[in-house]
């Protein structure tokens, strides 16, 4: 499915995205504490950010995670992890990687 979205043609690949994205606006105004705002929210940030890139498109098939100040995760060796937004992080060497919110 992820390399369809990736391989659109342009008039596509827009016509998702906006479908998408005003989905993601209805939802937020609807439930803005439902159970998927988070999700919602990030969609609306990455389409704001890279507009017309399907790429962005992977977040919703990624596992989101928050971390508060001071928590941690440990991730296995070979566990994908395409992004991590946060104020600041932290990793070691591979094979382990620690992220660190704060």
């Amino acid at each position: 499915m992820f390399d369809k979205w990736l391989n659109l043609d342009e008039v596509d690949a827009q016509t998702l995205l906006s479908a998408l994205s005003e989905g993601c606006r209805r939802y937020l105004a609807g439930y803005p504490c439902g159970g998927f705002s988070d999700e919602a929210q990030t969609l609306l940030d990455l389409t704001e950010q890279y507009p017309g890139d399907t790429g962005v498109l992977a977040a919703l098939l990624l596992n989101r995670m928050t971390l508060n100040p001071g928590e941690g995760i440990y991730l296995d060796a070979g566990t994908c992890t395409p992004m991590c937004v946060a104020q600041a992080w932290k990793s070691w060497p591979t094979p382990t990687m620690y992220y660190v919110a704060g």
